[in-house]
Protein backbone atom coordinates (compact mmCIF):
# COMPACT_ATOMS: atom_id res chain seq x y z
CA UNK A 1 0.00 0.00 0.00
CA UNK A 2 1.52 3.30 -1.37
CA UNK A 3 0.11 6.48 -0.20
CA UNK A 4 0.54 9.70 -2.67
CA UNK A 5 2.86 11.90 -1.11
CA UNK A 6 1.20 15.39 -0.55
CA UNK A 7 0.07 17.54 1.89
CA UNK A 8 -3.66 16.45 2.02
CA UNK A 9 -2.20 12.86 3.02
CA UNK A 10 0.25 14.22 5.49
CA UNK A 11 -2.89 16.16 6.56
CA UNK A 12 -4.42 13.08 6.98
CA UNK A 13 -2.02 10.95 8.50
CA UNK A 14 -1.07 13.69 11.36
CA UNK A 15 -5.20 14.03 12.00
CA UNK A 16 -5.10 10.08 12.41
CA UNK A 17 -2.20 9.86 14.77
CA UNK A 18 -3.49 12.43 16.94
CA UNK A 19 -7.05 10.91 17.36
CA UNK A 20 -7.94 9.91 21.22
CA UNK A 21 -4.49 11.04 22.52
CA UNK A 22 -3.44 13.92 25.01
CA UNK A 23 0.31 13.92 23.37
CA UNK A 24 2.43 13.19 20.26
CA UNK A 25 5.84 12.90 19.70
CA UNK A 26 7.41 13.50 16.59
CA UNK A 27 8.94 9.82 16.90
CA UNK A 28 4.93 8.53 16.65
CA UNK A 29 4.45 11.18 13.47
CA UNK A 30 7.43 9.70 12.13
CA UNK A 31 6.13 5.97 12.16
CA UNK A 32 2.59 7.12 11.28
CA UNK A 33 4.07 8.49 7.85
CA UNK A 34 6.23 5.83 7.30
CA UNK A 35 3.47 3.04 8.18
CA UNK A 36 1.28 5.05 5.92
CA UNK A 37 3.23 4.04 2.67
CA UNK A 38 4.35 7.64 1.60
CA UNK A 39 7.64 7.98 0.40
CA UNK A 40 9.13 10.98 2.33
CA UNK A 41 12.54 12.57 0.32
CA UNK A 42 12.62 15.64 2.41
CA UNK A 43 10.55 15.97 6.01
CA UNK A 44 10.20 19.38 6.02
CA UNK A 45 6.86 18.97 4.07
CA UNK A 46 5.84 16.65 7.21
CA UNK A 47 7.48 19.62 9.37
CA UNK A 48 5.15 22.26 7.31
CA UNK A 49 2.06 20.65 7.93
CA UNK A 50 2.89 19.86 11.48
CA UNK A 51 3.57 24.05 11.63
CA UNK A 52 -0.30 24.20 10.16
CA UNK A 53 -1.55 22.15 13.13
CA UNK A 54 0.40 24.30 15.43
CA UNK A 55 -0.97 27.72 13.81
CA UNK A 56 -4.31 26.42 14.11
CA UNK A 57 -3.86 25.88 17.96
CA UNK A 58 -4.84 22.08 16.79
CA UNK A 59 -1.14 21.09 18.39
CA UNK A 60 1.21 22.75 21.12
CA UNK A 61 5.43 21.80 21.88
CA UNK A 62 5.50 20.91 25.15
CA UNK A 63 7.73 22.75 27.67
CA UNK A 64 10.44 19.53 28.03
CA UNK A 65 13.35 20.65 25.75
CA UNK A 66 15.00 17.10 25.89
CA UNK A 67 12.16 14.90 23.84
CA UNK A 68 9.78 16.60 20.80
CA UNK A 69 6.23 16.07 21.57
CA UNK A 70 3.27 17.75 21.09
CA UNK A 71 -0.09 18.33 23.54
CA UNK A 72 -3.17 17.65 20.82
CA UNK A 73 -5.81 20.27 21.54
Amino acid sequence: LTMKTTNENIFLVLDKTCEGKKKVSWEQIVEAVKESGMVIKNWMKVRNVLQWFINHQRLTRTSDLRVEEYIIS
